[in-house]
């Protein structure tokens, strides 16, 4: 008769529950990119806010990777913030650039002939 030794986990009632858990609570790291990015667009569930808590606790590249994304996007709302400056070419200097390219785009009408 084979015995256990003392400081094996206890198989009982409650390690088919853990386990069950355990997997529901699971998530790769494409899963959890692919919550992030939805979590730009809306808001999580209560659920899918837990699975990504629990995966970032324990990845700490998912963790690195979700900072940089925040980083990304305040840097990118910073930029959008910035005024674009006004153009310092003249009124007539537009209008010749705009001439100048409408005469080498091609036109629509079939040549008369």
């Amino acid at each position: 008769m084979s015995r256990e030794p003392e400081d094996a986990p206890k198989r009982g009632f409650w390690s088919p529950l853990i386990q069950r858990l355990e997997h529901r609570l699971d998530l790769t790291c494409q899963q959890f990119i692919t919550l992030l990015s939805l979590s730009l667009e809306q808001p999580l569930s209560p659920a899918q806010r837990f699975r990504q808590g629990i995966h970032r606790s324990i990845c700490r590249i998912c963790r690195t990777q979700e900072k940089r994304w925040h980083q990304l996007r305040a840097l990118a709302k910073e930029l959008g913030q910035e005024k674009v400056p006004e153009s310092s070419l003249s009124d007539a200097r537009l209008e010749g650039i705009r001439r100048a390219l409408e005469a080498q785009t091609p036109s629509s009408e079939p040549p008369k002939g």
